[in-house]
């Protein structure tokens, strides 16, 4: 995995800056670090990879295996978006850092209106300091979320707007507190990490 589209540095409810030298190697994997350490008008410091300019592509099958602290106002995500912008994005795999029992993968897309909408699927998995491998094979017929190679959770909702190659992202986030969203608090870890092993990209079987 390569860092890829550089301009994706932060955006929406987080409270983080994605800083280069908070995704490191080590032990032979790929590790984005969280930091209680403002960065410019940010309260906190991350890291970001992703293959924008390098790889993308239209269907398949993707996988991740990924190991990922668990906290208050933490939110690691392994997601596909398009280098000209969001939606259409597919969320492999995301989850909430108060609630990490709970994983969402969501397909993201623009309504009629043309505002962002999406399909959502929740599933109940303990996911804090475990290794597990998340997936979606997406066709154009429709998406199908695995974890561990087993399916639990399928839509072909939106799928009309997913006619651009898409790339892979994983990122570990931080929210800012506004909205639905919970800050940090004295429980969340410092630092937070996320841990690559690999990431996948075949075509559908």
């Amino acid at each position: 995995m390569l860092v890829g589209e550089t301009s994706f540095r932060s955006w929406g409810q987080r409270a983080d800056w994605m800083a280069d030298e908070n995704l490191t190697v080590e032990d032979g994997l790929c590790v984005i670090t969280a930091e209680n350490r403002p960065t410019g008008d940010r309260l906190y410091t991350s890291a970001v990879m992703n293959t924008g300019g390098f790889f993308a592509q239209q269907y398949g099958r993707f996988e991740a295996r990924l190991k990922a602290s668990a906290g208050t106002g933490l939110w690691p995500i392994f997601w596909l978006r398009d280098v000209n912008g969001w939606p259409p994005a597919i969320d492999v795999a995301a989850f909430d850092g108060q609630a990490p029992e709970r994983m969402t993968g969501s397909a993201w897309y623009k309504d009629a209106a043309g505002d962002p909408s999406r399909s959502l699927g929740e599933h109940a998995v303990s996911w804090a300091g475990e290794f597990h491998v998340y997936g979606v094979v997406w066709s154009a017929d429709e998406l199908v979320y695995t974890l561990d190679g087993e399916e639990w959770f399928r839509s072909s909702e939106g799928l009309s707007a997913f006619d651009v190659p898409l790339f892979p992202t994983l990122n570990l986030s931080v929210f800012d507190g506004s909205e639905d969203s919970l800050g940090p608090d004295d429980s969340t870890p410092w630092p937070a990490k996320l841990y690559v092993d690999w990431v996948r990209v075949s075509a559908a079987p």
